[in-house]
Formats: structure tokens, sequence, C-alpha cells
């Protein structure tokens, strides 16, 4: 996983995790998650990558959709719907960030 591309949010009832918001689901073993703040409309076109994520095996909480925020725990994956994620979680670094001209990376 390139997870450590991804902002670090926090939460006081669901820790520290690094989060995006799913872009798309690539069959059932991979989605691609964006490295734009969740709170963000944004797109590889803005300037923010995006980063494939291995879900092979992953038990979900909730179904994973586009729109909805990855979750990605020291241990575990987990999926939220973004407004309930916007009303939990504050962002405490931003990861990535955007990549400027050629070192603009799409791994769609």
């Amino acid at each position: 996983m390139t997870t450590a591309f991804l902002p670090e949010y926090t939460s006081s009832t669901h820790g520290t995790v690094r989060a995006g918001r799913i872009k798309d689901l690539s069959g059932g073993a991979q989605m691609h998650v964006s490295t734009a703040p969740i709170d963000k409309q944004a797109s590889v076109a803005q300037g923010y990558a995006l980063v494939p994520v291995r879900t092979a095996g992953v038990a979900w909480n909730i179904p994973p959709a586009p729109g909805h925020a990855l979750l990605v725990y020291p241990d575990r994956l987990a999926v939220m719907p973004l407004e309930a994620f916007a009303e939990e979680f504050t962002m405490t670094s931003q990861g990535l960030g955007r990549i400027e001209g050629a070192a603009r990376v799409n791994h769609s």
C-alpha cells in the first residue's frame, strides 16, 4: 500500500488514521484513492495523485463505494460515508499534497 501519501486525520472516538476519498474500485482486489484532503472536490487534473490500495481479503465494515472515505488504521482498512467522516475527523497532516508539472502521477 502507498497509504503514506494520504492525509492524516484524528478523531476523539476513532483515533488517528490516514484517509482518502475512494475514486474507483478496480475489480475486487484494488481501489484508487485520492491524495487530496477529503474536504476538497479535487482531481488528478488539479495536481492530486491517485494511489492504488490493495484490498484483497479485507472484511469491510460497509461495502466500499466511490465517494466514500477509506480509513487506513495500522492494522485494518475501513470505509465511512463522507458526511460522517467530515463530522468526525480533523486533518492533522496533508500527506503528499499537490504534485506539480512533470512529477504528476496518474495511477488510473
